[in-house]
């Protein structure tokens, strides 16, 4: 029975929330509901895991907001030793994304399964993808072209 309510709760939270709230607070309750669902947490996980996702989230988002402000100007405006310092910035940003993946790794052992950590890592994955193709969908199914020299 508590198999069959958490299931249906994530979609019928997706449906409320879907009618009230703004664009990006829609995609986030999504989101929560889309992972809820693939990883089929317990209770007692969810409570467990929630927090300590919520924080790796938040750390990862001012990690992101910082790299953009760094990179304002384009890369046509720029001198060489400019770009190579900009090189030097994002090899930096790559590598504290890492370390806080890997900080964060530990921390969701603690909470759930190392099964459940690698389904979070694939549901994440997947909403993306998911997410994109219906944002195609409804700009016309143009599909976007590969980035230059890929």
């Amino acid at each position: 029975m508590m198999k069959v309510l958490m299931s249906i709760l994530p979609i019928m939270w997706t449906g409320a929330i879907m009618a009230q709230a703004p664009k990006k607070e829609r995609v986030e309750a999504l989101r929560i509901a889309y992972i809820s669902e693939r990883l089929q947490l317990t209770p007692e996980e969810a409570k467990l895991f929630w927090p300590v996702y919520t924080k790796l989230e938040n750390e990862m988002k001012e990690l992101r907001k910082k790299h953009r402000m760094n990179d304002e100007e384009t890369t046509e405006s720029i001198t060489e030793e400019e770009a190579d310092k900009k090189l030097n910035e994002l090899i930096a940003f790559k590598e504290a994304q890492l370390a806080l993946a890997k900080k964060y790794q530990v921390e969701l052992k603690k909470v759930i399964p190392a099964t459940k950590v690698l389904l979070l890592y694939r549901a994440e994955e997947d909403f993306k993808k998911e997410l994109l193709k219906r944002i195609r969908e409804r700009r016309g199914a143009r599909p976007v072209a590969p980035a230059p020299g890929r």
